[in-house]
C-alpha cells in the first residue's frame, strides 16, 4: 500500500493538535508523522483526539461522566495533566456550573484560566452562548457537540498550565459579556 501525502498530513495534524497546536514546528510534525508511517510500512489511524476522547467517555457507562468531566478526562489522556481529579468537576455538568455556564466550557477555562476570554468568545461564536439553559433551549448545539467544540478549543492552547489553576476557579470563567 502506497502512502499519500494525505495520510501522513492526517497524521501530522493529529500530532500537532497532542502537543497543543504549536506555531512554527510544521516541519517537523510532517517529518514525524512520514518516518511514522512509512517505518512501519502501514497507515494506521492516527491516535485519537481530544474530542474523541472526551466524547469516547461522555455519559457512557461505566463512569457516565458530565460534559465539565469528559473535556477534563480528555484533557489528562492527550497531555498527561493529572492536577485536577476528574471527580473535582462532577459538580458542574448539566448547567450547574457557575453562573449557569455550560460545564464543558467552564472545564476548558478552569485548564487554560489565562486563556479563559479567548476560549468563551471562540466557544460562544461556534454555539451561539456560553449558557447552559440558553444552548439547551435553542436546540441547535446537542451536548455532544458542546463537549467536542470546548475539548477542540482547548486543544489549541497552550501547554503546560499554571499549578493555581483550581485555586482560581471562581474567576476563570467570569462572564463578562
Amino acid at each position: 500500500m502506497t502512502t499519500t501525502n494525505e495520510e501522513i498530513a492526517a497524521l501530522a495534524y493529529s500530532i500537532w493538535e497532542q502537543e497543543g497546536c504549536p506555531e512554527g514546528r510544521d516541519v517537523e510534525h510532517w517529518l514525524q508523522a512520514e518516518l511514522h508511517i512509512r517505518g512501519r510500512g502501514t497507515t494506521q489511524a492516527p491516535p485519537p483526539s481530544i474530542q474523541q476522547h472526551a466524547l469516547k467517555v461522555f455519559r457512557q457507562q461505566p463512569d457516565r461522566l458530565n460534559c465539565a468531566q469528559s473535556v477534563l478526562h480528555a484533557w489528562r489522556e492527550v497531555f498527561g495533566d493529572t492536577a485536577i481529579s476528574v471527580a473535582e468537576l462532577k459538580p458542574f455538568g448539566a448547567g450547574r456550573a457557575p453562573d449557569g455556564l455550560c460545564g464543558a466550557v467552564y472545564a476548558a477555562c478552569l485548564l487554560a484560566p489565562d486563556r479563559a476570554d479567548e476560549l468563551k468568545a471562540a466557544f460562544a461564536a461556534r454555539v451561539g452562548s456560553l449558557h447552559c439553559k440558553e444552548i439547551r433551549a435553542a436546540k441547535r448545539h446537542p451536548c455532544t457537540e458542546c463537549v467536542a467544540h470546548a475539548a477542540e478549543l482547548l486543544a489549541c492552547k497552550e501547554s503546560p498550565l499554571p499549578d493555581e489553576r483550581f485555586a482560581s476557579s471562581s474567576d476563570c470563567c467570569d462572564d463578562t459579556n
